[in-house]
């Protein structure tokens, strides 16, 4: 009976000694399988902090663009408050032209009277010719007042450029006798 016993302990301990291997064996794969997901949990934390910054700088940009939205809109709003206010090319009169620089906030004299006089008489020397863009920007950029010109051939025939751009424009006496008598030349010959 003894050595029965003893089969029986010794077959109950192999039992024991192969279930001890298999919970080893499973606790070997469940440490691996743990150590993997704690890999897995320290990237994703990592990522996750990385995402929480980036976030933080968007945010941070998201918050000053903001910002400079409601500047640029309230100035947008101030802008269109004062354009509506603005002349407009329908409502100008010839009393417009008292808003300007040299009359504008400052003492009439009859040297300012002069001047504007002057100004409109030499209008008188483009009679027939189309008011467009071009003849008022040759006006705006080469006032006589000014001298701007110093009567040399190339500035003369970069001004009677900017003329001939505009195909309305035709030579006639009175633009031959405003370049000569305010820029000492003609573009072409008589």
């Amino acid at each position: 009976q003894f050595t029965s016993q003893l089969n029986s302990t010794k077959v109950e301990l192999e039992s024991v000694t192969s279930h001890l291997k298999s919970t080893k064996s499973d606790l070997l794969t469940v440490t691996v399988e743990l150590n993997s997901t704690k890999d897995e949990l320290e990237s994703v934390t990592s990522h996750l902090n990385h995402t929480k910054d980036g976030l933080q700088t968007v945010t941070g940009q998201l918050n000053q663009t903001e910002e400079e939205l409601e500047t640029c809109s309230a100035a947008l709003t101030d802008t269109k408050s004062k354009l509506k206010k603005a002349r407009r090319f329908e409502n100008i009169t010839q009393w417009d032209t008292l808003y300007t620089a040299p009359y504008f906030h400052r003492v009439l004299t009859m040297d300012l009277i002069e001047q504007l006089k002057s100004s409109w008489d030499l209008l008188r020397e483009f009679v027939g010719v189309n008011v467009t863009e071009a003849i008022v920007e040759h006006f705006r950029r080469h006032d006589v007042r000014e001298a701007e010109c110093d009567g040399k051939i190339d500035d003369i025939l970069d001004m009677w450029d900017e003329l001939v751009g505009d195909n309305t424009m035709m030579m006639n006496r009175g633009i031959i006798k405003h370049f000569r008598e305010n820029h000492n030349d003609v573009p072409c010959d008589d």
